[in-house]
C-alpha cells in the first residue's frame, strides 16, 4: 500500500512539470488549427487585429518614405525629434495660448511651422487637439474664371462652424491629388471623420523635402462623413491648376451639394476652447 501512494505522488509531480508544457502544446495546437481552417489565399488574422490602426500605421509609413525616401539618416533624426511628446505637447499649447490671445497672421504662423516641422506628432496624437475655423473655404478668381456671386453671398451668411474635436487617433485614407503631376509639389490628400487635409511634400532634390499643411478643411454640416476627396481633388485641379469655370461650377454645385459649404481652420488645444 505504501508503495502504491508512492506511485501516485511521483505520477501526480511528475504531471505538474508537464503541465506548463502541455499547455503551451495546446495553444500552439489550436493556433494551427485556426490556421488550418482558413481557406487558402486568406490571410489568418488574430481577434485582437485593430484595422483602423493599422491602416492609420500604413499612411504615416507611407508618407514617411514619400519625405525621406532613401535618406535614412534625415528620417532617423526626425523620429528621433518626435519621440518627446510631453515636450512637444507642451510647446503646442504655449503657441495655441498665444494664437487664441491675439488672433494675428504671425501667430498663426508659427502654428503653421510647428504642424511641419512635427507632423508625425501632430497627426499621431490628434485626439489632443480640436479644429477652429478661421474663414469659409472659396477658390480664387483666375482670369474670367471665378465662382457666383449667389455662390459668395450664401457662403458669406452661413453661421460659423463650433469647434470640432477629435476623439481618437485613426486616419481613414491617403489620396495623391488630381493636381500633383501639374504643380510645384507633390500634393496629398489626408481624410478624418468630416475634415480634409491638404498636404504638400517639397520636391527638394538637394536637401531635405518638407512636409507642409497646406489647408485643414472641414465640412462641419456634411449629413455623414463619406466624403469623396476624388470630387474635391478634381475641383481644385480644374479651378486652380488650369482656371477652367468647370471646377468652380463643380465645387458649387457638386462639392457644396452633397457636403454643404467647406470651412477652413487651424488646429488648437483643446482647453480654453471658447476663445
Amino acid at each position: 500500500m505504501i508503495k502504491f501512494n508512492k506511485l501516485i505522488l511521483k505520477t501526480l509531480a511528475f504531471s505538474s512539470v508537464l503541465t506548463p508544457f502541455a499547455l503551451v502544446s495546446c495553444i500552439e495546437s489550436d493556433y494551427t488549427k485556426n490556421k488550418l481552417k482558413i481557406p487558402q489565399g486568406f490571410k489568418y488574422i488574430p481577434k485582437d487585429y485593430n484595422s483602423a490602426e493599422a491602416k492609420t500605421s500604413e499612411i504615416l509609413e507611407s508618407i514617411l518614405n514619400q519625405q525621406f525616401k532613401n535618406n535614412d539618416v534625415a528620417k532617423t533624426n526626425f523620429l528621433k525629434s518626435q519621440e518627446d511628446t510631453k515636450k512637444l505637447l507642451s510647446e503646442f499649447k504655449e503657441l495655441s495660448k498665444t494664437y487664441k490671445f491675439e488672433k494675428s497672421n504671425e501667430n498663426a504662423e508659427k502654428l503653421r511651422s510647428f504642424y511641419s516641422q512635427n507632423w508625425l506628432f501632430l497627426l499621431k496624437n490628434i485626439d489632443n487637439f480640436q479644429w477652429k475655423y478661421t474663414n469659409w473655404w472659396t477658390f480664387p478668381s483666375i482670369g474670367e474664371a471665378r465662382h457666383s456671386e449667389t455662390f459668395l453671398e450664401k457662403i458669406s451668411s452661413q453661421i460659423i462652424p463650433d469647434n470640432y474635436r477629435f476623439i481618437n487617433n485613426y486616419w481613414e485614407s491617403l489620396t495623391v491629388g488630381d493636381e500633383s503631376p501639374e504643380s510645384p509639389d507633390d500634393v496629398f490628400y489626408l481624410k478624418k471623420d468630416k475634415m480634409i487635409v491638404r498636404v504638400f511634400i517639397t520636391r527638394n532634390k538637394k536637401s531635405v523635402k518638407k512636409l507642409i499643411f497646406d489647408k485643414f478643411i472641414l465640412f462641419p454640416r456634411a449629413r455623414n462623413e463619406r466624403i469623396a476627396v476624388k470630387l474635391i481633388s478634381d475641383s481644385v485641379h480644374n479651378a486652380i491648376i488650369h482656371g477652367n469655370q468647370d471646377g468652380y461650377d463643380t465645387f458649387e454645385n457638386d462639392v457644396i451639394k452633397n457636403y454643404s459649404y467647406p470651412a477652413l481652420g487651424l488646429l488648437l488645444t483643446k482647453e480654453n476652447d471658447e476663445n
